[in-house]
């Protein structure tokens, strides 16, 4: 009877013990949630971006920013092109179609405006 009862008992929890690494492969398979994050966050970030480029001047793109990164508790940090570090302003200069930049400490970088803009 014990037989029984331990070899049903780690059966069990081979059983659960597959289910959860079978269940971790399907959801998430070979895909990095972080980077999906970050992905769907510059996305989200370019199409306000876009929006505001296209309907507002910079001084009202700026005002909604400002409240765009108070209420989601990020910086904003505003730069002239000459403070820019220097791999976002050699990014900017040599794709000048693309206005965009996740750097690598993770801030997403903006051209769109007269100055450029920066969310931490």
């Amino acid at each position: 009877m014990w037989r029984l009862f331990l070899e049903s008992l780690i059966g069990v929890i081979l059983l659960f013990t597959a289910s959860i690494y079978g269940y971790e492969y399907v959801i998430y398979g070979k895909t990095d949630p972080d980077l999906v994050d970050a992905n769907l966050r510059v996305e989200a970030f370019r199409d306000i971006m876009n929006h505001v480029a296209t309907n507002e001047n910079d001084e009202q793109a700026i005002e909604l920013l400002e409240a765009f990164a108070e209420k989601t508790h990020r910086l904003l940090d505003s730069h002239t092109p000459s403070e820019l570090p220097e791999e976002v302003a050699s990014h900017f200069k040599e794709q000048p179609e693309v206005h965009f930049l996740l750097d690598d400490n993770d801030h997403l970088c903006s051209s769109l405006t007269t100055t450029p803009i920066t969310f931490i």
